[in-house]
């Protein structure tokens, strides 16, 4: 056998029937061929995996082959479940995971995890996709406020509520004050209320 009898072959995938736009894809709809890689377009070669629970993008024909772009993905990505205001902390009260359809922004949001202590720079409309560009960390506590300082010496730990004298993110060094003493003490902000002085 001489190189120049061999074709290189590339698998795609035919519709067994017609799909609405709007419908789901699943395995049972299309039959898997091999076809000569030069039979066929680079969108029309991708991973079976991504027809798991693709929806269709627009009309199509029983027997045409499949393309990249008659499909989007599911992905999972946090969506607003109600309005959030300017300066409102994001949490699952306000948002949850949910299947999303399309092109994903590089900066969306996949999780509750990635938004801990996060508040919204602008309003959020509810069923909105939330992304980074939309949060910025919120304020542990605000200026005025009591904070509750550790300062740790070996095996000795002690805690004194002090004033914060500015607003404090968290991982975030403020100045606090001891209203006994009237000393100024730099603090790092571990938490809601709560700093360890360095």
């Amino acid at each position: 056998v001489r190189e120049t009898h061999l074709v290189q072959t590339v698998t795609v995938y035919y519709l067994k029937r017609d799909i609405l736009r709007g419908e789901s894809i699943n395995i049972s709809d299309i039959t898997i061929s091999n076809v000569a890689a030069t039979a066929s377009q680079p969108n029309q070669r991708f991973p079976l995996s991504l027809l798991k629970h693709a929806k269709v993008l627009r009309d199509l024909s029983k027997g045409s082959i499949l393309s990249r772009r008659d499909f989007s993905v599911r992905q999972q990505v946090l969506i607003t479940t109600s309005v959030i205001s300017r300066g409102q902390k994001v949490s699952s009260a306000n948002a949850e995971v949910e299947n999303y359809y399309g092109d994903l922004p590089s900066d969306a949001v996949l999780s509750l995890k990635d938004i801990a202590h996060m508040e919204a720079i602008r309003n959020l409309k509810a069923n909105q996709l939330i992304r980074l560009s939309d949060l910025k960390a919120s304020a542990m506590f605000n200026k005025g406020d009591s904070v509750q300082l550790t300062i740790s010496r070996g095996a000795l730990k002690v805690t004194v509520d002090m004033l914060a004298l500015e607003s404090g993110r968290l991982d975030q060094q403020v100045d606090l004050l001891n209203p006994e003493s009237n000393e100024t003490v730099r603090a790092l902000v571990t938490g809601p209320g709560k700093a360890r002085g360095l």
